[in-house]
């Protein structure tokens, strides 16, 4: 209880120091503008509390809190709230907006509710966010030096870790990640309140544009993510964080707006390698932008320098770590182009190292993978996994842009000239079409559809100028399509097929606002306290019903899980890795509580119900060295060796390595009791014996074939 009220205290600081800054310096034009800065703001200062904090000390909840205490101090001495005539006197929301503020706050909360429960409830199948790269980012900060956490795996080893500072920031404070399904959801309402204020710097309708907001992100694409403790939601919100603060800065030039636009896309730099493509977008968007700002020469460069500066700040020092250390800033990307540096490990971890990249990263291993991988569209695979639909719209949306301003070439450059706001957009959606087609090099493999969620994001703003530019139905009819064709890729599982109610309900709502002109609710909000009332009841039915459905489907699957004792995962790899799966089996049934020490990757975590759950820990086995103080300073109670494959560069295909001969031989070597539990041709298990595990607790030899 203790720790959670120090997580509340600290979160509150952070919050009223948000509060202020943004108050003394930021114009207060709409709500939207207010909140959308606030959470900037709130990433910005945990970001450097975080930093600070483990610059002069390792990092604990203590410090943390007298870092904050210290932040709110600051903001109350110094930063002074301005006058009121320097803020632009809001105007009172209509009824209309009152009723659909209700109905789509109410949406999310139900959706948060529900979706965190079940994230709480029920422990996340994506370990590699948890156990890889935010022990990554936290051992980068208790160190505070630029070293790689060298227990990681080595293709995750690298990987910028700046976003999952979000995540350490209850990590550290409460002990545990108990609040990573609650976390998601706020960065999800963070997301839809940042792309409806870009709609209002726009001039969009805000009533159409706004429920359009709602209905996007309601879709089953983001409450499937929720779930995850993946940092995609992160990323998205970043991107529109920094596309928010450029359009900002072109009606407003003032050098804060352009270095919060900086801090925005270094967070989404550092969030991975993919947001380094979503930066290339912002940054063509902050010259054609200041084409058609005029200002002398001096203040222009200084803009840019700031700009530059805050994607450095919040970004930059994980790709200057990577090139220290390995020489190559994107490692383990093209690797085939810079080489493999890794010269301080033997010679079959750096093939083995090739291997996984091969495997797990091979759209950037090889250039020529380059040309063949528009074509991996054609794999039926990719067409099964509710993202066939989405890939086509973002293969013909920006390709239709491409073909329209190379027709009218003559008129778009003027267009581009004069910062003509619909151009620009269709420019930059046709250009995330290229780089999500042509440039998997950054990262950016279309295996997933979270790792396109801004370019999705983009798609919608650039849709939503038909809202300017054509009839109101035409505009209506052309977005609810937009949404449902989202929404319906998902129909083909059932539990995302109940959340696609959500989605199709709300966008056909719009279509009766952007037809008529009216709101839907306008009948019912014609009295004082049905206002609010009615749309959250609404909103409540048509929320509650699908979720419920949704987590009813989920709960079915773990009950059949809990009691079969398998899992898809688990079925998956007893076809192809039988011995793998036989090995995490026994440990699941006898290491009740222990410590699992892996070495390799641990490619797939099967057990979905395991009692093994946060206690695995990757060990570095580069030599005797580095394995015995992992074993030392871990207090590993199980060490897991399992088969290794490393890349044949003649055959040019993954050959069996054995099981860690030669690491089994250093662990006899070495001054620590161990004696093997379980073998078999793909694993094999040893106990360690120290002084806090008991000899006779557990079996000295198990089959390893007994399964």
């Amino acid at each position: 209880m203790f720790p959670l009220l120090i997580f509340v205290f600290c979160t509150s600081l952070i919050l009223f120091a948000s509060y202020r800054f943004i108050r003394a310096f930021l114009p207060c034009d709409s709500i939207c503008d207010y909140a959308s800065s606030l959470f900037l703001a709130v990433f910005i200062l945990i970001h450097l509390i975080i930093i600070a904090a483990g610059s002069i000390g390792h990092l604990t909840p203590l410090s943390v809190t007298i870092t904050c205490i210290l932040v709110s101090i600051v903001s109350i001495a110094v930063i002074k709230p301005s006058p009121k005539e320097h803020c632009s006197k809001q105007p009172q929301p209509s009824k209309p907006m009152i009723a659909l503020l209700t109905f789509a706050l109410t949406c999310y909360a139900v959706s948060a509710v529900i979706l965190t429960g079940q994230s709480v409830v029920y422990p996340s199948l994506y370990y590699d966010a948890l156990y890889f790269y935010l022990p990554s980012a936290v051992h980068w900060i208790q160190s505070a030096s630029l070293e790689a956490w060298t227990e990681a795996p080595p293709e995750v080893r690298y990987f910028p870790g700046g976003s999952y500072l979000i995540y350490a920031w209850q990590l550290l404070l409460i002990g545990n990640d108990s609040l990573t399904g609650f976390i998601q959801p706020i960065i999800m309402l963070g997301s839809t309140i940042t792309l409806i204020a870009i709609g209002n710097l726009l001039r969009f309708p805000r009533i159409p544009w706004a429920i359009c907001c709602t209905a996007f992100f309601l879709s089953p694409l983001f409450p499937l993510f929720i779930v995850e403790d993946n940092n995609d939601f992160i990323t998205i919100y970043t991107f529109l964080a920094a596309l928010y603060f450029l359009i900002r800065y072109y009606q407003t030039p003032t050098p804060l707006i352009i270095f919060l636009g900086g801090c925005s896309a270094g967070l989404c730099l550092g969030s991975k390698y993919a947001g380094l493509c979503w930066i290339i977008l912002c940054a063509i968007l902050y010259v054609l932008l200041s084409l058609s700002i005029r200002c002398p020469l001096r203040q222009r460069i200084t803009h840019i320098a700031l700009w530059i500066t805050g994607i450095f700040l919040l970004g930059g020092y994980w790709y200057i770590r990577n090139a220290l250390e390995t020489g190559n800033p994107f490692f383990p990307s093209l690797i085939s182009l810079l080489g493999i540096p890794l010269y301080t490990v033997p010679d079959h971890m750096r093939a083995l190292v090739y291997s996984d990249a091969l495997n797990d990263f091979r759209a950037y291993v090889s250039s020529f993978a380059l040309l063949h991988h528009p074509y991996r569209l054609n794999d039926v695979r990719e067409f099964t996994q509710y993202i066939g639909l989405n890939y086509f719209l973002m293969g013909i949306v920006p390709f239709a842009s491409v073909i329209i301003l190379v027709r009218n070439a003559r008129r778009c450059l003027h267009n581009l000239k004069s910062g003509h706001m619909p151009t620009i957009f269709m420019l930059i959606s046709a250009v995330s079409g290229v780089l999500i087609l042509t440039m998997p090099g950054l990262a950016l493999y279309l295996q997933n559809l979270r790792y396109i969620l801004p370019a999705l994001a983009l798609l919608l703003i650039t849709a939503g100028f038909l809202l300017k530019t054509v009839s109101g139905q035409g505009a209506g009819t052309a977005l609810a399509i937009l949404h449902i064709l989202i929404s319906v890729t998902a129909i083909k599982n059932i539990p995302s097929a109940a959340i696609l109610i959500v989605s199709i309900t709300t966008a056909f709502a719009s279509l009766p606002v952007m037809v008529y002109g009216k709101p839907l609710f306008r009948r019912i909000s014609t009295i004082q306290w049905k206002r609010v009332t009615a749309p959250a009841i609404i909103s409540c039915i048509i929320t509650c019903i699908p979720l419920l459905l949704y987590t009813k489907s989920i709960t079915d699957k773990h009950r059949y899980n809990a009691e079969s004792g398998k899992h898809s995962n688990d079925e998956i790899l007893r076809q192809f890795w039988k011995p793998l799966a036989n090995g995490w089996q026994w440990l699941d049934n006898h290491a009740d509580g222990a410590v699992i020490g892996f070495c390799d990757r641990a490619y797939v975590y099967p057990l979905f119900n395991s009692r093994l759950s946060n206690r695995l820990v990757n060990l570095d086995v580069s030599s005797r060295e580095t394995l015995y103080a992992a074993l030392h300073n871990r207090n590993i109670d199980y060490i897991f060796f399992q088969e290794q494959f490393i890349y044949d560069q003649q055959e040019h295909r993954r050959v069996r390595a054995g099981v860690f001969s030669e690491e089994r031989k250093w662990l006899e070597e070495i001054p620590v009791q161990s004696v093997i539990v379980f073998e078999n041709n793909g694993v094999a298990i040893y106990h360690i014996l120290n002084e806090n595990n008991e000899t006779d607790k557990h079996d000295t030899k198990s089959p390893g074939n007994t399964f």
